[in-house]
């Protein structure tokens, strides 16, 4: 919970293999209160590939299901997206995107995996992978994040590798 900068490398929107990189993403997460600290809200904001990006997203664990659900609504993806978790919670998921990956996948389900790498309780790094209909598995977006220091404007995010 708290504050932090993330940089965000996404090859969706590269070319040529190089992905477009952010470095200004500020993320603010929090649990809400009023749901009896169920549910964690996540607000990012920043420029992605030249444009302002916003999102807000919503997580919770469903007892129900048991199994973690993450929705989110942003400013590029034409519609929210729910990402659920398996049963056994193995941080995989199986979602239909709207034509993120180009018309020709409009409409089809793409299966996604995320993989979640705590280093340090200060930096946290997102991969995303999409698996597209007769096409091999393939990263399409990292997102490293490091914790604010308190009284901090910035903090170092440091360079990941790329694929």
């Amino acid at each position: 919970m708290g504050a932090w900068k993330a940089t965000k490398y996404n090859w969706i929107l590269g070319k040529n293999g190089r992905p477009v990189v952010s470095r200004d993403f500020t993320v603010q997460t929090r649990w809400i209160t009023k749901t009896g600290g169920r549910f964690m809200e996540e607000k990012t904001e920043g420029t992605l590939g030249g444009r302002p990006y916003y999102r807000l997203g919503i997580m919770g664990y469903s007892n129900v299901d048991r199994r973690f659900e993450w929705t989110t609504f942003d400013s590029v993806t034409p519609t929210s997206m729910t990402y659920r978790g398996e049963r056994d919670v193995s941080g995989s998921a199986t979602i239909s995107i709207p034509g993120v990956l180009g018309p020709e996948f409009a409409g089809k389900r793409i299966p996604m995996r995320t993989v979640i790498k705590i280093e340090s309780k200060h930096r946290h790094i997102f991969d995303l992978y999409f698996t597209p209909p007769g096409q091999r598995e393939r990263l399409v977006d990292r997102v490293v994040y490091t914790r604010k220091a308190a009284g901090s404007a910035t903090a170092s995010t440091g360079e990941p590798g790329t694929p």
